[in-house]
C-alpha cells in the first residue's frame, strides 16, 4: 500500500484515538481493526448523560497483518488493548477493546 510520504507516524490500534491531542494529525495514518460508532450511557464532561464514541481508522486491518512495507514509517505507536477485566456490554470494553492477554478474561 502506497502512503503518502508527508506521513511519518502509524498508530496501529488508534481506536477513538484518545492518545492524541490532535485527533486528525497530518502526519499520522491512524489503523485499528474496529471501524464502528457506539453510543452508550456514561457521564461526559459537559453535563450529558450520552456519549458516542467514533471508531474510524484511517485504515481498516489488522495490526498483525499490515498492509505496509517495512520502514515505510518513521515512528509506530503501539497501544493496544489492554483491558485484563472488562464487562462484556462495558463501555471500557466497546471503547478500549478486549485485551490482548492470553488470560484475558470477560467479565458476565
Amino acid at each position: 500500500m502506497n502512503v503518502n510520504k508527508d506521513k511519518k507516524i502509524l498508530d496501529v490500534t488508534c481506536g477513538s484515538r484518545t492518545i492524541w491531542f490532535n485527533k486528525e494529525h497530518p502526519a499520522a495514518v491512524y489503523c485499528d481493526i474496529r471501524k464502528e460508532e457506539l453510543t452508550g450511557i456514561w457521564k461526559s464532561g459537559d453535563g450529558q448523560s450520552e456519549r458516542t464514541c467514533y471508531i474510524d481508522p484511517d485504515i481498516q486491518c489488522d495490526f498483525t497483518d499490515l498492509p505496509f512495507s517495512d520502514e515505510t514509517f518513521s515512528l509506530v505507536v503501539f497501544d493496544p488493548p489492554h483491558l485484563r477485566y472488562a464487562g462484556k456490554t462495558g463501555w471500557l470494553a466497546k471503547k478500549y477493546g478486549i485485551g490482548l492477554t492470553l488470560d484475558a478474561e470477560i467479565v458476565e
